[in-house]
C-alpha cells in the first residue's frame, strides 16, 4: 500500500472512530434526560447496551 493509500485508510478510520464517540455521546445524554420515563427509557437502553458492545 502506497504513503496515499494509507493516510487515506488512516484518515477514515480516524473519522469513524470519531463518529462513534461522538453518537454515544449524544445518545448517552439523551438517556439521561429521559431516563426517569419509563415508557421510552427501558427500550432504548437495550439498544444503546448493543451500540456499546459492538
Amino acid at each position: 500500500m502506497d504513503d496515499k493509500n494509507l493516510n487515506t485508510v488512516q484518515q477514515y478510520v480516524g473519522d469513524m472512530l470519531a463518529l462513534e464517540s461522538h453518537i454515544e455521546e449524544a445518545l448517552g445524554g439523551q438517556l439521561k434526560e429521559v431516563r426517569d420515563d419509563a415508557r421510552f427509557c427501558c427500550g432504548r437502553v437495550g439498544t444503546y447496551s448493543q451500540l456499546r458492545q459492538s
